[in-house]
């Protein structure tokens, strides 16, 4: 009988286990509003917060910088770069003005004025799994 009752209890946690295992982990920044987004995302650039950074970008995320010469970067080479500049405040004014939105789709643009010139990045977000991310952040620079 003890053994019959120690394998029914070894079954339930062991069905209990692999159920937490089999569950997805929920972001703990998931973002259910492009708005909110958008103030992540530009916390995380100008205001060094950057917690958020690993799940404001979506996996496929791509940066491009145009300028004299265009780069591209992806998702873990923005976060390596954001992740090393944590805490440090941009010296800008930063504003935005969504462009485009519908419910599963929203462009943004994100303006960092600096003394000498402004950054302006055209983030574009979608809306997958219930939570918003940032696909791909386009910047270019202007005096």
């Amino acid at each position: 009988m003890q053994n019959l009752i120690k394998i029914i209890t070894a079954s339930v946690l062991m069905a209990f286990s692999f159920n937490s295992f089999a569950t997805e982990k929920e972001s703990p920044a998931k973002i259910t509003k492009a708005v909110n987004l958008v103030d992540a995302y530009i916390e995380t650039a100008t205001l060094g917060k950057t917690a958020k950074g690993e799940y404001i970008f979506a996996d496929h995320f791509q940066h491009r910088v145009n300028g004299s010469k265009s780069q591209n970067f992806n998702k873990k080479q923005v976060v390596k770069f954001l992740s090393a500049q944590e805490g440090y405040v941009q010296n800008c004014a930063s504003s935005y003005q969504i462009i485009e939105s519908d419910s599963n789709y929203t462009i943004a643009k994100v303006q960092m004025k600096y003394d000498n010139f402004t950054r302006t990045d055209y983030v574009t977000m979608t809306l997958a799994n219930d939570a918003w991310q940032i696909d791909q952040v386009v910047t270019s620079y202007s005096n």
